[in-house]
C-alpha cells in the first residue's frame, strides 16, 4: 500500500515549483519514484525522481518542478528490485497558476 502523508506546501503552485512529498510504503519496496504529470491516466515521460528512504517504510523527496499552468497529478510508484512497478498511487489534481 502507498499512502501520501503530505505535500508541503499544499498549493496552489506556480509553474517551476516542486513541493516536498512524503509517502509511506507498506511493505517497504526496493525503490520508489515520483513525478508530476498533466494526466491522471498517462504516466509522465520526464521529471521522475527517486525519493530518499528515511526510515523503513517512510520515503520523501522533491519531484521536479511542475512545468505548466493548469492541473497536475502526482505519480508515485513503488518498484521491486528489478525496477518493475509493484504499486502505484496517482493523486491530484493540484492547481498550478
Amino acid at each position: 500500500m502507498l499512502t501520501l502523508n503530505y505535500i508541503s506546501p499544499s498549493g496552489p503552485y506556480a509553474p517551476g515549483y516542486g513541493p516536498g512529498v512524503n509517502v509511506t510504503a507498506t511493505p517497504t519496496p526496493a525503490a520508489m519514484r515520483e513525478a508530476f504529470g498533466t494526466s491522471a491516466t498517462v504516466p509522465p515521460t520526464t521529471g521522475w525522481i527517486n525519493p530518499s528512504n528515511y526510515s523503513g517504510n517512510l520515503w520523501g523527496g522533491y519531484p521536479d518542478e511542475i512545468a505548466t499552468a493548469g492541473n497536475s497529478y502526482l505519480w508515485i510508484e513503488a518498484l521491486n528490485s528489478g525496477g518493475a512497478v509493484i504499486r502505484l498511487l496517482v493523486t491530484g489534481s493540484y492547481t498550478v497558476t
